[in-house]
């Protein structure tokens, strides 16, 4: 049996699926955004729009949780239809993190399978971030050569997209 369980995520997720996102931001994005904005991310990322969200038709989302009696979210997945007009997919790949401590377990992997399964889709990624990269590529998808500035809390930094056929 696995350590985790991947269900669809509900409304009712909404404060855990805010702390790994929180977490996930600290982990990732440690090198590109500031310290104080990293320090305050509870007072910028939003859980009633988290609520919204989960509970809304526009995305997917699915979440991971510690198998056992007192479970915890330790990791969520969202997808949905496209948000760009010139897409290379139908399908995007809007969110995916996990905690650190679950890297290497198959949790992200079990996250998309849920979310987009072998679908054609895309994502973007921060242009420097090579473990990211190096897993969405196991995942099947490849730089695609679309890039531009993006605005990550109070930074701009450049996102890369990330594409896989069917």
């Amino acid at each position: 049996m696995k350590p985790f369980l991947v269900r669809r995520a509900t409304a009712e997720d909404a404060e855990g699926v805010k702390a790994v996102h929180i977490t996930g931001w600290r982990e990732a994005y440690g090198h590109v955004l500031p310290q104080e904005f990293l320090d305050d991310l509870e007072n910028h990322i939003d859980v009633d729009r988290w609520r919204r969200t989960l509970a809304g038709p526009d995305e997917i989302a699915y979440v991971a949780t510690i198998a056992t009696e007192n479970p915890r979210i330790i990791g969520w997945a969202t997808a949905g239809k496209s948000r760009e007009s010139d897409a290379p997919a139908e399908l995007e790949l809007m969110g995916t993190y996990i905690t650190s401590e679950w890297y290497g377990t198959g949790v992200a992997h079990e996250l998309i399978q849920h979310a987009i399964g072998t679908q054609a889709a895309y994502l973007w990624v921060l242009k420097d971030n090579a473990r990211a990269q190096a897993f969405y590529r196991k995942e099947g998808f490849e730089l695609d050569g679309a890039e531009q500035n993006y605005k990550l809390g109070p930074s701009e930094v450049r996102i890369a997209r990330m594409s896989r056929p069917e």
